[in-house]
């Protein structure tokens, strides 16, 4: 028996996310999400909601596309409903709801593809993404050595219970 310890994230975990108002910027390029969280993130120091703000993301339009290398990517910040969004970000309403949840390697395509394997492999859960977007949850890693990202990811797909 070994007492090795390895890391697994494919242990997904059913979540209920709160309705948030949110800040977002949306950007369309060949590389979009560095520019997007860091316009956010800028704002959020300079407003001093850094600490307190939950940092998402998603594909946006154009979606990603193996014949072209230039796609959207929206990053929300969530946000108390009495703070004033400067007008090169956009306000957007999120409606919460129950997730599925499961942290992400640096191979984030891998991940999602294997968060949804796990999911449709559940007995009680299925994807809901046709009534709600999934999202990535971006976690500062300060401590970046030995990862590629600045972020730790969680990724988070909507479900619903299963009609038996």
């Amino acid at each position: 028996m070994s007492n090795q310890w390895s890391y697994s994230p494919a242990s997904i975990k059913f979540v209920t996310l709160p309705p948030m108002r949110m800040a977002c910027h949306v950007v369309v390029s060949a590389s979009p999400e560095e520019e997007a969280i860091e316009s956010l993130v800028d704002w959020l120091v300079q407003a001093e909601l850094q600490g307190t703000a939950r940092l998402f993301g998603k594909n946006e339009e154009p979606l990603p596309d193996v014949e072209s290398n230039v796609y959207g990517y929206g990053a929300y910040a969530s946000i108390p409903e009495n703070i004033d969004i400067p007008s090169h970000l956009a306000e957007a309403r999120f409606s919460g709801g129950v997730y599925a949840m499961m942290e992400s390697t640096d191979d984030i395509t891998g991940s999602w593809q294997l968060l949804m394997d796990k999911l449709n492999e559940h007995p009680d859960y299925e994807p809901d993404s046709e009534a709600r977007f999934c999202l990535e949850e971006h976690i500062r890693n300060d401590s970046p050595a030995g990862s590629s990202n600045a972020y730790w990811l969680q990724l988070f797909e909507p479900v619903r219970k299963k009609i038996k």
